[in-house]
């Protein structure tokens, strides 16, 4: 696979996730399981991404950071950038 088919599943896979994500958050009877989250492997030749967000409201900046592991969990690329704005979480994990 060419980095872009990667980068478009990834894109794909987090757009699917934010859309049942925010069709469960309008569930009244909606309670996360954050205790039970868990990394999983990906399939064979796929990567994860794992993205965080951190806001400064009162320095006006935002944070965002990625970590891409292959399916035996081996770290094969990342980032991290700040900007100069706070961002809602929809945006800055985009």
């Amino acid at each position: 696979r060419t980095p872009s088919q990667v980068g478009r599943a990834a894109f794909d896979h987090w757009s699917e996730w934010i859309v049942v994500h925010k069709m469960r958050s309008t569930d009244d009877h909606y309670v996360p399981l954050l205790s039970t989250a868990r990394w999983e492997k990906p399939r064979i030749d796929w990567l994860t991404c794992n993205v965080d967000v951190a806001f400064f409201v009162d320095s006006g900046r935002t944070t965002t950071s990625a970590c891409f592991r292959n399916s035996s969990g081996e770290f094969t690329a990342g980032f991290t950038q700040w900007q100069q704005m706070v961002l809602s979480t929809d945006e800055s994990e985009a």
